[in-house]
């Protein structure tokens, strides 16, 4: 679960049942995916959080997924 602000910036989320506040926006891209076989396209987020994390989110419409778990 992905809580964002009012621009849809993500500004939390859990990773199972811990918390991670995201502390920098690091970067953001758009992925067009596969549209001819009718794959919406989404967004990309790349965080890093206050326990040192460091993650790519996905967003896709509504829906938020962890995409990308960094060392």
């Amino acid at each position: 679960m992905v809580l964002s602000q009012g621009d849809d910036t993500p500004a939390s989320f859990l990773d199972g049942s811990e918390k991670h506040k995201i502390t920098e926006v690091v970067d953001c891209w758009r992925e067009s995916g596969e549209w001819w076989n009718g794959e919406p396209p989404r967004q990309i987020w790349r965080v890093f959080t206050d326990k040192n994390g460091f993650f790519d989110l996905e967003q896709v419409g509504d829906a938020w997924s962890i995409y990308r778990v960094w060392d």
